[in-house]
This record gives C-alpha cells, sequence and structure tokens, in this order.
C-alpha cells in the first residue's frame, strides 16, 4: 500500500475510535480518490472500510474480498485482516479466524499482534478461552504490536470466563500498567465484574465506582446495575436501588429490563409488594420488546409469587366461561365443512414433512425433573405447612397437612406442574438419537424442547418404575405418527434395550419394524449401538431387582474413542464400589441424589435402596470427572436441591465442577461439534463451561431451574 494511502488508512483507523462519522467520510473521501488515480483495489479497500464503519458487513467483506483475491494488490494481509474484523461482527468466529490466519500467513502484513489480539477475540467469543489466552500471548509476544493493554485486557476476560478470577485480575492490573492503554475504565469495570463472580462484593463495588469515574468510560449503565447486584448481594437494598435508578437514568444504557428486574426483586426483598409489582411489571415489557422471553417469563414468575402472598380472590365464573350463540353455530356449520375440504393435510402429516428437529448434535438433554416419590398424591395435599419440632418428636401429634379445602386450585395447579414432571434423558450423538429412561412426562418433555420424533433412534431403561418407563407407549406413538405421516414406513426406531423387568413387562407390546426388544442385563457384555458411535456398560445398580446403571463410552464416526459418560440412575449405596470402578475415568458423571434423612447428611446410616448424600459424596470423591450433575431430587421434605448440591461441592472440593440438574438443561459433548464439556445458557444459547454458569433459583419451591452465562446473569 503507498505510503500516503497507509496514513490515511491509521488516520481512518484512530479516528473511528471516537468518530465514527468522519470515519465515514474520509473513507468515502480517500475511496473517491483512489478511483480517481485508477488504482481500482484500493478505492475497494477504503469502500469496505466505509461501510464496516457504517456497520454494513456483509457489503464490507464484498469489497475486503476483491482486494485480498487481487494479486496485484500490495496489502492483501490487511484486506483479509479487516474482513476477520467484518465477519467477527457477524458473530461468524469459524470464517473470522480463517481470515485472521490468512492476513498472518502474508509477508508484507506488518501488524501481526493486531491479527492475533482479535484471532483471541473470536475464540473467546466461541467458548474456546484457552485457545483464545494463546493468541493473546502470541500478540503480546509480537515486538511491533503497539497496544499491549488490550490484549492483557481481553485475556484477563478470558480468564474470567474460565472461572479463573485471580489471573483475571492479575491481567487487569497489567493492562492498567502499560502506558499506550487508552480505556482504563474497561479494565476497572472488568476487575469489578472478576471480584465480584468471585464473591467479593465490597472490592467490585470498589473498582466499579473507579471505572465510572473516567470520563472515556461508556459502560455506565452497565456498572451502576452491577453496583446495584453487589449492594443486593450485601443485603444493602436502599443502595442498590439508588444504583438501579441512576442506570435507568442513562441514556446509552439498553437493557432497562435487567435493572428493572433487579430494581423489583430489592423492594421484594425490604417487603414493599407494590414497588416490586411496578418494577417486575415494566420488565416484562421491556423484555418482550427485546425478545427476551425466558427474563419475561421468570419476572412473571416472581410477580406471580408476590400475588400468591397476598390475598387472591378467584376469578368470577362468568369471565371465564364464553356463551355460544346458537345460530351463529348453525350458520357457520356449512363454512366449517368448507374449510374441512380445503384442508390437505393433518396437523400430524405437517408436523412429519415440515417439522424441524432440535438442530442439536452431540448434546445430553436432561428432561427429568422430580422422583416418583412424590407427584400425585402429594400434589393433592401440598402445600404443606412444616411440621414443629414438637409435632417432629410425637407419633400422637395430628396430621400437619393442609386440609383439601383450603388449598386454592392456583397453588395446586403451580404445585403440580413443576413437581409431577418426571422425565428421562435424550442422548444426541453422531446425528442419532438415543431415549434413556422415558418416564412421567417424558414426550411433552421432549417435545418442549424443540424435540422431534424423527431424531428418536434407540431407546434405553435401567428399571422398571413410572418415572422410568411410564412414556414407553408415548415414545412408541410419536414414532409411528411419524414413519405413518409419510406413508414410507421404514425401521427408524433401529433398537430398543430395556433392563429385564421392563423386558418381561412390555415385550410382547412392542415391535418395532423387524426389530425386537433386548434384554440389558448387568452380567453380559456391553451392548454396541454401532451407528450411534454408543457402547453401553450395564452393572448392577442394586436399586430394585434387575435395575442397572449404564456407563457410555462415545466415539467417533472412525470408531475413536472421545468421551464416557457415566448414569448411575437410582442405585443403592451398595453398589457404590462397582459404580466407581465404572465411573473411574468418566468425563461426565450423571448420580441420581433421589432421598436423604439427618443420618444420611451425616453419613452415619446411608439411605437404603438410593444413594442419597452418602452414596453421591462417596462416588465424588473416589472420582476425578469434568462434570458432575445431581438429578432425580426427592421431594419429601421440600426443595433443598441448592443447598445439597454446594455442600457436595464444597466436601468433596469439586466445587465449580457440580450441578443440580432439571429438565431443559443441556449438556454439549467434545469431540464433534464442540471443543469442550459446557451448559446451554437458558437465555442466549451459548454453550459455557460449568463453572462459569450461574443456576437461578426458582421463585418458588420445586420451580425449575433456570442456567445462565456471565453474560446473561448480570
Amino acid at each position: 500500500m503507498r505510503e500516503e494511502y497507509l496514513k490515511l488508512y491509521e488516520e481512518i483507523r484512530t479516528l473511528a475510535k471516537d468518530d465514527e462519522q468522519a470515519a465515514i467520510g474520509l473513507a468515502e473521501e480517500t475511496s473517491q480518490q483512489a478511483a480517481a488515480a485508477d488504482l481500482p483495489t484500493l478505492a475497494a479497500f477504503f469502500a469496505g472500510m466505509a461501510h464496516y464503519f457504517a456497520d454494513e458487513y456483509e457489503e464490507a467483506v464484498e469489497f475486503f474480498d476483491t482486494c485480498a483475491e487481487d494479486l496485484t494488490f500490495s496489502a492483501p494481509g490487511h484486506a483479509w485482516f479487516r474482513m476477520g474484523y467484518a465477519y467477527d461482527e457477524q458473530t461468524d468466529y469459524d470464517r473470522a479466524i480463517d481470515c485472521y490466519q490468512k492476513a498472518l500467513a502474508e509477508e508484507t502484513f506488518d501488524t501481526p499482534g493486531d491479527a492475533w489480539n482479535n484471532m483471541g477475540n473470536a475464540y473467546d467469543d466461541k467458548g474456546d478461552y484457552e485457545r483464545a489466552i494463546e493468541c493473546y500471548e502470541k500478540a503480546l509476544a509480537e515486538d511491533t504490536y503497539k497496544t499491549p493493554g488490550d490484549a492483557l485486557n481481553n485475556m484477563g476476560l478470558a480468564y474470567d470466563h474460565k472461572g479463573d478470577y485471580d489471573r483475571a485480575i492479575e491481567c487487569y492490573d497489567k493492562a492498567l500498567a502499560e502506558k499506550t492503554f487508552d480505556t482504563p475504565g474497561a479494565a476497572w469495570y472488568n476487575m469489578g465484574l472478576a471480584y465480584y463472580h468471585n464473591g467479593d462484593y465490597d472490592r467490585a463495588i470498589e473498582y466499579y465506582q473507579k471505572a465510572l469515574a473516567e470520563e472515556t468510560f461508556h459502560r455506565r449503565g452497565d456498572a451502576l446495575n452491577n453496583m446495584g447486584l453487589a449492594y443486593d448481594h450485601n443485603g444493602d437494598y436502599d443502595r442498590a436501588i439508588e444504583c438501579y435508578e441512576k442506570a435507568l437514568a442513562e441514556e446509552t444504557y439498553d437493557t432497562p429490563g435487567k435493572v428493572l428486574h433487579n430494581m423489583g426483586t430489592a423492594y421484594r426483598l425490604l417487603g414493599k409488594a407494590d414497588k416490586a409489582t411496578q418494577n417486575y411489571q415494566r420488565a416484562i415489557e421491556e423484555f418482550e420488546k427485546a425478545g427476551a422471553h425466558t427474563n419475561a417469563e421468570i419476572a412473571r414468575s416472581l410477580l406471580r409469587s408476590i400475588d400468591a402472598d397476598q390475598d387472591d380472590d378467584a376469578s368470577a365464573l362468568s369471565d371465564l366461561l364464553i356463551e355460544p350463540d346458537r345460530t351463529a353455530l348453525r350458520d357457520g356449520k356449512a363454512r366449517l365443512v368448507a374449510k374441512w375440504g380445503r384442508t390437505k393435510r393433518t396437523i400430524v402429516e405437517h408436523w412429519a414433512l415440515r417439522g424441524k428437529d432440535s438442530d442439536l448434535d452431540d448434546v445430553m438433554v436432561f428432561l427429568k425433573g422430580w422422583s416418583s416419590s412424590i407427584p400425585w398424591i402429594a400434589a393433592a395435599q401440598l402445600p404443606v405447612p412444616p411440621p414443629t419440632d414438637e409435632e417432629e418428636n410425637h407419633d400422637d401429634q395430628p396430621d400437619t397437612a393442609m386440609p383439601l379445602a383450603e388449598i386454592t386450585p392456583a397453588q395446586r395447579s403451580h404445585f403440580q406442574q413443576q413437581l409431577v414432571r418426571g422425565g428421562g434423558y435424550f442422548l444426541k450423538w453422531n446425528g442419532r438419537g438415543t431415549v434413556i429412561d422415558p418416564g412421567v412426562s417424558f414426550v411433552t418433555n421432549f417435545l418442549a424442547q424443540g424435540c422431534h420424533a424423527k431424531e428418536i433412534h434407540h431407546v434405553l431403561t435401567t428399571h422398571h418404575h413410572i418415572d422410568h418407563t411410564a412414556d414407553l407407549v408415548p415414545v412408541q406413538n410419536i414414532v409411528n405418527e411419524y414413519t405413518d405421516a409419510l406413508r414410507e414406513p421404514f425401521d427408524l426406531l433401529r433398537c430398543c434395550y430395556w433392563d429385564l423387568s421392563t423386558y418381561n413387562s412390555n415385550r410382547e407390546l412392542f415391535q418395532t419394524g423387524t426389530h425386537r426388544p433386548h434384554d440389558l442385563r448387568a452380567d453380559e457384555e456391553p451392548v454396541q449401538l454401532t451407528d450411534a458411535g454408543l457402547t453401553i456398560t450395564p452393572v448392577d445398580s442394586l436399586h430394585c431387582e434387575n435395575s442397572v446403571a449404564l456407563r457410555f463410552d462415545l466415539t467417533s464416526p472412525s470408531r475413536d474413542p472421545l468421551l464416557s459418560i457415566g448414569l448411575s440412575s437410582d442405585a443403592d449405596p451398595e453398589a457404590a464400589g462397582d459404580l466407581i470402578e465404572l465411573f473411574q475415568d468418566s468425563q461426565l458423571i450423571v448420580l441420581h441424589f433421589s432421598k436423604t434423612n439427618e443420618l444420611d447428611l451425616l453419613q452415619e446410616r446411608p439411605i437404603e435402596g438410593h444413594l442419597g448424600y452418602t452414596g453421591c459424596k462417596q462416588i465424588m470423591e473416589a472420582t476425578d470427572a469434568e462434570v458432575y450433575v445431581l438429578a432425580e431430587f426427592s421431594g419429601e421434605r421440600g426443595d433443598h436441591r441448592f443447598e445439597i448440591t454446594k455442600t457436595l461441592g464444597m466436601e468433596t472440593d469439586k466445587e465449580g465442577r457440580i450441578i443440580p440438574a432439571d429438565i431443559g438443561l443441556t449438556v454439549c459433548l467434545p469431540g464433534g461439534h464442540h471443543d469442550f464439556l459446557g451448559v446451554r445458557c437458558s437465555q442466549c444459547g451459548k454453550f459455557c463451561r460449568v463453572s462459569q454458569i450461574k443456576v437461578l433459583q426458582p421463585p418458588h419451591p420445586f420451580g425449575p431451574l433456570t442456567y445462565f452465562c456471565p453474560d446473561c446473569i448480570i
């Protein structure tokens, strides 16, 4: 690139930091100047710059691509570099990385540090934090790199995303020490985030205040919102509300729903229900406008929980009825017949022919809520006031369950919706779907997660209880409806392997094409599901007759071993030794906690037939999985999922590797479409490492858990 144009290029880059409109104008002027000088490729390059700063990224890519492919262009590296920027803005991180690599391969490219830094940002956005850090280190190793503070600040963010907050803070300190680092407010803000994530809320507040003191700091609304959250955690709700109000007053703040939601929670904790309600309602409106429907639903749940605490008269019956107009019905019959005749396909046929599958692969989807110990009987009686200490110690005390007449329909409906959903698991690997333990409401949960019958190829069961086998027939039915609608019958459901009790009870009811069910026994050779890339090893779980725990070995299409998953299902603590041996090198271990009591929690006497606290702790201490998932809690004594998970993590020194399961939890599996073992954010859908995921407690006991990545929780 000619020297005069190179100077203009640098001037445009510098100008864009403070005045993008001026940068666009200078880029357009330079493009016209180059065109007049009969330098069409240079003209295209600066036209691409103008489109980039105008947020017209597709057009920018077209111009930069023209330059990069022109063999006569003297600066192809810069064209690839700017094209990487444009792909990055379109969140096409793989293409961005490819462009940065092509820029680095050009001998004439003179800013390799910038390319390494940008490549690190792309890897960080992909969730590949190790590679991101490697790129930042390579940027810092370049002698010509002029802005090392940027790479250090970005490296701090990558460490923060990994959950290594101490290393993150070290990087921010180093960035601030760099004389050329011109965005100190960003580093102070990021340091506040690191301290917040590390639980040091006082230090977080201190660094947010430092960020706000910087005139060049632009994320003032975010800093004020986050400072409010820190005050919330410290129990200083009045100061939290002050921060939230200041955040709302910032003209450039673009996520008011979060602040309103947080302010509603602060008012609720202060006992000011009216103001809490007002803020939750405003938050719902903002979330819906922004398309953040999950956040809106959470705010609605909190709003309902406020209403449940106050007198709530039932709606008048007349408001719930629609009185029919019989004349209109008679006149409309002809229209109904005509409409029926015009309908060429049934709903099922539309679903079969046009319905989309989940677009997921190499994942394990948790579709299991609670165990079968509670559902139908308890749902009729709850909510139940807890017994007093005196009642606990005297068998002759009267029953403390609330009389059915005192339970409102809304209360019973809420409890039933949350607790009675037994479910199971869905493992998608190598494009093949395996249903595991389809219990109560499995099909409902499966379809609600966006999955399709076309994705089901195998069905496994571990024991013959309702929360593991109740939906065997519905699973078969939706597969049959799908294949019947296609009018081309084929063996979609390839293989069913069931524990011996389920097999003996159900085998005559099922005939899947030419394939009959097979029994799954602990004393036989592992099962090979070759098309799904799975090898399944059962062992006796001692929970009940013929019950089994399973190990899944996942392989690549070329049969290379990639990953192992351990699933205890329901198991007796006496089986813990065999499970430890089975799960010894498993990267993901799913443990059914089920029941517990005070003696089990103290590890004085384990629960018979269920792992409980003693069995789960024993297995966790003797294995070294990357991720542990606690599933199938029993609700007999209340909702204690959070306390149990945190305590087990602390006592086994596996905090940051353990997470409670609920319907919708989706774990990505490395080796195919994913580079790491992680959890999907309930809000944005991004996969993050377990150490980064925050699990949001439900507004009601037994309510649904929500999983948030760092970007969505604040």
